[in-house]
C-alpha cells in the first residue's frame, strides 16, 4: 500500500513538532534536526525520557517529555530518531495523540 503525500503542503500547515529522541548534545543529528527546525519557525517539543527525568528537562529551550502522551498540548508531527524496532510503538502513540 502507498500512501501519497504533499510534503509543502504538510510543513506549510505544521507549527508544532515532537522530535523522539531528541538528544541534548549538539553533535547528534536529532539536536541538528530540532534546532534547524526551531530556527525555520517551527516550535519543538523534546522527547526523551533520560533529559525529561533529569534535574534541568530541556532541550534548546523547550521542556522535554518521557513520551508523546505526557504533552499537554497538540502535536501537528512526530520526527522520529530512534532504532527501527522501536518506530512501530511511537508510530501508534503518534496516531494516539492525534498527530498528522
Amino acid at each position: 500500500m502507498t500512501i501519497a503525500i504533499d510534503i509543502p503542503q504538510l510543513l506549510q500547515t505544521t507549527r508544532t513538532i515532537a522530535v523522539v529522541g531528541c538528544s541534548p548534545k549538539p553533535e547528534r543529528d536529532s539536536h541538528e534536526v530540532a534546532q534547524y527546525l526551531q530556527a525555520h519557525g517551527y516550535r519543538i517539543v523534546p522527547v526523551n525520557p533520560i533529559v525529561a527525568a533529569s534535574a534541568t528537562p530541556q532541550i534548546l529551550g523547550e521542556r522535554c517529555y518521557a513520551k508523546l502522551e505526557d504533552i499537554p498540548h497538540p502535536v501537528d508531527m512526530v520526527d522520529i530518531f530512534r532504532r527501527e524496532a522501536d518506530v512501530p510503538p511511537i508510530a501508534r502513540s503518534a496516531v494516539a495523540i492525534g498527530a498528522k
